[in-house]
């Protein structure tokens, strides 16, 4: 039978861990045995955790919203549902009338632009790309809305510099989960490429304690965003 000394054992484990031992002893009652051992804190994981992301679901309450829509019937319904949930809706009739009111105010004025297809004097898709190539337009979140749901229609829109595209009749409740996943995906593309700039969007997401937003960018075709806290 091997007899082992659990204070040498232990004494010996600490001291190869470059720490320290205490040991208390008590007659009748028991030993305490105290350690001391000088571990490095591990930043990177600390890093990983305080920049974790949790998005929570999009809200339209206090967004300005900026609504191109020339069918009357559309745009009130629009109007109405947008206003019931808080976000300030100013609707125009036309892509022309989109690009000039959009240029007529300050960067981030506008938290989101929700654009017809097809209008008169502008389309939908003209208008996009003349904001996209102001200075203001690069980081606005464009969505097309459209009677068309086709998969090829969807992808038109993203080629022409939208961020996505919500088929009519528009369902409000499916909006505001694809502007969530939109988010997400802005910010999971933006964490691979190591993007951490600091930039103003009108986007707040939830960072643990911290407001948290967000902002994309358009250059060559690519998709870029950026977080701060």
């Amino acid at each position: 039978m091997v007899v082992v000394d659990l204070e040498w054992l232990l004494h010996q484990l600490v001291k190869l861990m470059g720490g320290e031992i205490v040991v208390d002893s008590l007659e009748g009652k028991g030993t305490d045995f105290t350690v001391f051992l000088n571990l490095p804190v591990a930043p990177s994981q600390e890093y990983e955790d305080e920049k974790e992301v949790v998005v929570e679901q999009f809200s339209f309450e206090k967004k300005r919203i900026l609504l191109a829509e020339d069918n009357e019937t559309n745009a009130e319904i629009c109007m109405s549902v947008l206003n019931s949930k808080g976000a300030f809706v100013e609707r125009v009739e036309n892509g022309q009338e989109a690009v000039d009111t959009f240029k007529k105010h300050a960067k981030n004025y506008y938290d989101l632009i929700l654009m017809d297809i097809q209008m008169p004097q502008m389309d939908g898709y003209e208008a996009t790309q003349i904001i996209r190539t102001m200075e203001s337009g690069k980081a606005i979140p464009i969505f097309a809305l459209s009677a068309d749901a086709y998969v090829e229609n969807k992808r038109y829109s993203k080629e022409m510099g939208m961020d996505g595209h919500f088929s009519k009749p528009i369902d409000f409740d499916v909006m505001e989960k694809e502007l969530s996943e939109y988010l997400l995906d802005v910010i999971k593309f933006d964490k691979e490429a190591g993007r951490l700039d600091e930039t103003t969007h009108p986007f707040t997401l939830n960072m643990g304690n911290k407001d948290v937003r967000i902002t994309t960018h358009y250059y060559e075709d690519n998709l870029l965003s950026n977080i701060f806290s």
